[in-house]
């Protein structure tokens, strides 16, 4: 279990995580330490292998708590909303750490066994400048997603970052700044050799593929502007469909040609 919050010790963690401390689980506790006697199939991406949100395990704990079907936890440095991706006995998280003494903020993946808990590695960089969010958005919301080869994570006006499974960056790639006052939280996927990401919200937004091999560009998708003080009115269609009037669509991933819209 990966526990957010301040350092605490092993026994204080476990006496409140169903108290005032929110928690912040990773399977139940990796389906029981990946179900005890072997490792459980690959958790690569937000929702999941087949990006359902469905395990197709079985057998698998139903009930847990501080002292019932919990292998090991651990506490991590600071607030965050991702959650914890899995391959093989390695599991991978992003944590935002806001350093405000020094004015900086830590971006980081962390990389934990997952039969004992034990921080392998984490990487990546620091930050002058702290990306605007909501306070109940924390840093580095977005979840990292894998391959089995590569780890890779995107990290806001710092860029979209990927590592081998042993923390060394293979490359980073910077797609200038990304600023709302809600912060960002979009997931990158990959499919095939496309590293997919939904860069926004904010005055730049767009869909970017790029090459998860080599980052570069395979193609962009560039989503119309919204104004701060942007109405439904604006976009033609009824008000229930407001929120999905521009941005909801289908693109061809190979081609970024758009397949349909809901409303231009």
């Amino acid at each position: 279990m990966l526990w957010r919050g301040h350092s605490l010790g092993l026994g204080q963690q476990c006496e409140m995580l169903f108290g005032q401390w929110r928690v912040w689980m990773l399977f139940p506790v990796l389906m029981a330490s990946r179900m005890i006697c072997g490792l459980a199939g690959p958790w690569p991406a937000w929702r999941g292998p087949d990006w359902n949100g469905i395990c197709g395990e079985k057998n698998v704990p139903l009930h847990w708590s501080a002292n019932n079907n919990v292998r090991w936890c651990v506490s991590l440095p600071d607030r965050g909303n991702s959650t914890p991706v899995v391959w093989g006995d390695s599991v991978f998280i992003t944590q935002g750490v806001d350093c405000e003494q020094r004015c900086m903020v830590r971006c980081m993946v962390m990389c934990y066994s997952a039969k004992t808990g034990r921080l392998r590695w984490q990487a990546g960089p620091t930050l002058s400048e702290k990306n605007p969010t909501h306070e109940d958005n924390p840093l580095c919301s977005s979840s990292p997603v894998t391959d089995g080869h590569r780890v890779i994570a995107w990290f806001g006006s710092a860029g979209v970052f990927a590592y081998d499974m042993n923390g060394r960056e293979l490359w980073h790639r910077d797609l200038g700044k990304q600023s709302h006052q809600w912060g960002y939280a979009s997931s990158p996927v990959l499919y095939g050799n496309l590293c997919l990401l939904n860069f926004g919200p904010g005055q730049r937004s767009f869909l970017i593929a790029l090459d998860k091999r080599t980052e570069k560009t395979v193609w962009q998708y560039d989503l119309p502007q919204i104004g701060v003080g942007a109405k439904w009115q604006d976009f033609g269609g009824e008000a229930m469909n407001a929120s999905m009037a521009v941005s909801d669509g289908a693109i061809y991933l190979h081609t970024h040609r758009r397949l349909w819209c809901i409303a231009e």
